[in-house]
């Protein structure tokens, strides 16, 4: 008797999802839509950053990774609405938490290349700005058949 009530507990529950499921539907394809929507615009919206940013900005990199940056942040907008649509709160409030953390540990650990990427873009902007051109000449070393024994004396010149 006891298999019997476990598969009647079973059915009733699979009945109640599939019930469930059909009273989703809706939800589902408003979900979708609101999803299509945030990246359609979200690829506007990084055309229009990479427009706007080339008048401002002479770097492309930084153009790139700034237009990147808001279509990333419009993507993951329109996933937490399309979740809050299908009724996920759960899931948008644990996502948005280990984006915070994601953010906060992804912050500390680049936190000096980005301040040596800031540092040297102001540097770059001092120098176009004074008209002061700085020649970096470039030389190959070869060490080993024939090319100078250490690094020290390639750096002096001796080798």
């Amino acid at each position: 008797m006891q298999l019997d009530e476990m598969v009647r507990a079973l059915m009733d529950k699979i009945e109640a999802w599939f019930v469930g499921l059909g009273a989703m539907i809706p939800n589902l394809v408003v979900a979708i839509l609101v999803f299509i929507v945030a990246l359609w615009v979200a690829r506007l919206a990084e055309k229009v950053a990479r427009r706007g940013l080339r008048r401002v900005v002479h770097t492309p990199e930084l153009v790139a990774l700034a237009s990147t940056l808001a279509r990333v942040a419009l993507v993951v907008s329109g996933l937490f609405v399309a979740l809050s649509v299908l009724e996920l709160d759960k899931a948008v409030t644990s996502m948005l938490a280990g984006v915070g953390l994601l953010g906060l540990a992804l912050g500390f650990a680049f936190q000096d290349i980005a301040a040596t990427f800031v540092s040297g873009m102001a540097i770059e902007a001092a120098f176009d700005e004074a008209g002061i051109t700085i020649p970096f000449p470039i030389r190959t070393l070869e060490f080993g058949s024939g090319g100078p024994e250490s690094l020290g004396q390639a750096i002096a010149g001796d080798g």
